[in-house]
């Protein structure tokens, strides 16, 4: 849902602007300011400088970005998947300054984006849930404490990539109920060979592993009220509790002393789920939203 009306695809009025950026590696969430206001939205392509050369970065960014932005671009609020270290904040600040060059720019991480922008400025647990899943102790001002993702293949318990790399293993061993399994090859024309060269060996058109297995998830979804659907999703959560947010939380400190705020596709589509696994790990849930836009422009002073 856009935070904006009639104007979200609407690019900026000449004069001097602001962009805030919401960047993953699929596409960029991009809201334009002029004076106080929030004057238009778009999307480009997304980037990850920790896979992606500094040259298609630069690329999108002067390609994609700057036809969208009329005036000049006095400042950049750039929070982006990848954007931590010095290399990639680095690979990002150059490719922004080379397409704005009088403003003045900032690159943070995602996760970062995510505290600022569902925290209201107070302590609590910070989690996202969406291709990946990522968490960290937000004290009001700075992220404190992470526990690293681990990526699709060694963690991101509970997002979208998880819940379909669980769902796409059961269907190729058998432990889908039959009914289930057929619906599945209707819905994505895949069988067990068809998976597994996807997931091991995808062609120049396919999407990455993760995006595909992530593009399977959308069918527990449907399945919701089925119980072979909805215990990968509780085991789901479960797990991303246990392995991402209760080390966030020092022996002998109450679980439910604290919210835990969500951002991402993945915590909107199970919501009622992820609040009863939450109440059942001892958390309380804040916040749940698809998109940190809204509350990132409300961050940085801007009428929604």
């Amino acid at each position: 849902m856009s935070f904006m009306s009639e104007n979200k695809h609407i690019a900026g009025n000449a004069g001097e602007v602001m962009l805030i950026a919401d960047c993953g590696s699929t596409k960029i969430h991009w809201a334009i300011v002029a004076g106080n206001s929030t004057t238009g939205e778009f999307f480009t392509s997304g980037v990850n400088p920790v896979v992606m050369p500094r040259e298609k970065i630069a690329a999108i960014f002067a390609e994609e970005v700057a036809p969208e932005v009329s005036g000049c671009v006095t400042e950049v609020w750039f929070y982006g998947a990848g954007c931590k270290g010095d290399a990639p904040v680095s690979a990002v600040t150059d490719a922004l300054r080379g397409v704005f060059p009088v403003a003045d720019i900032h690159v943070d991480s995602d996760m970062l984006g995510a505290c600022r922008a569902v925290s209201a400025g107070e302590e609590g647990i910070v989690c996202i849930l969406g291709t990946g899943a990522n968490a960290c102790r937000f004290d009001g001002e700075r992220m404190v404490a992470n526990v690293s993702p681990g990526g699709y293949i060694l963690g991101d318990e509970g997002s979208g990539a998880w819940l379909g790399k669980r769902l796409a293993g059961d269907y190729i061993k058998g432990l889908l109920p039959e009914t289930a399994a057929e619906a599945f090859e209707t819905r994505f024309g895949l069988d067990a060979a068809g998976i597994i060269g996807k997931v091991y060996r995808p062609g120049s058109h396919d999407l990455p592993p993760n995006r595909f297995l992530a593009s399977l998830a959308p069918f527990l979804s449907a399945n919701i009220g089925e119980d072979w659907a909805r215990g990968i999703v509780e085991e789901g959560f479960t797990q991303f509790f246990k392995r991402n947010v209760v080390p966030l939380v020092p022996a002998g400190e109450r679980r439910d002393g604290m919210r835990v705020h969500f951002i991402g596709s993945v915590a909107v589509a199970f919501a009622p789920l992820l609040r009863k696994v939450a109440e059942e790990c001892g958390f309380r849930v804040g916040t749940v939203t698809g998109s940190p836009m809204e509350g990132l422009v409300r961050y940085h002073g801007v009428e929604c």
